[in-house]
């Protein structure tokens, strides 16, 4: 859905949102910080856990660790999950995790028009665009 929520509606050509997502379940410790300023805070290896699944996904898709899918199969057997296998995951070493959601046919198959890469786990991603080069020798991208 965050796919479809334009960047910026004043101007379509900016492109759509794009957002990766990861979680973890697991034990956490959490409390109100500070009294003048109060801030809900969560601790815990779940949350650096999740933090690592969050930053280790790819745009447009969601991942979990493999304790997540677990309790998602029997919590949520109707949610398809695929296993996307071991990720290096820092300060956990070598981690099995899942795609959550289904994959259109669009995710799976590369433009024909663009370069594609695939990176360790199997998954075709695209490169970083190449900035164009405008008068003056300043780039597109600046």
């Amino acid at each position: 859905a965050a796919s479809k929520v334009l960047i910026d509606e004043d101007d379509p050509e900016a492109g759509y949102l794009h957002i990766r997502v990861g979680f973890h379940s697991g034990p956490v410790v959490s409390n109100v910080i500070g009294s003048l300023n109060p801030r809900y805070g969560l601790f815990g290896d779940s949350v650096n856990t999740a933090s690592r699944m969050e930053s280790l996904s790819l745009s447009d898709r969601i991942q979990c660790s493999e304790v997540t899918a677990k309790i998602l199969k029997e919590q949520a057997p109707e949610l398809p999950l695929r296993k996307r296998g071991k990720v290096a995951v820092k300060g956990k070493g070598n981690m099995v995790t899942y795609w959550v959601g289904a994959m259109s046919a669009a995710r799976l198959v590369p433009k024909s028009n663009a370069q594609t890469m695939v990176n360790f786990a199997g998954d075709i991603v695209s490169p970083r665009p190449m900035p164009v080069a405008r008068q003056g020798g300043r780039s597109a991208m600046n």
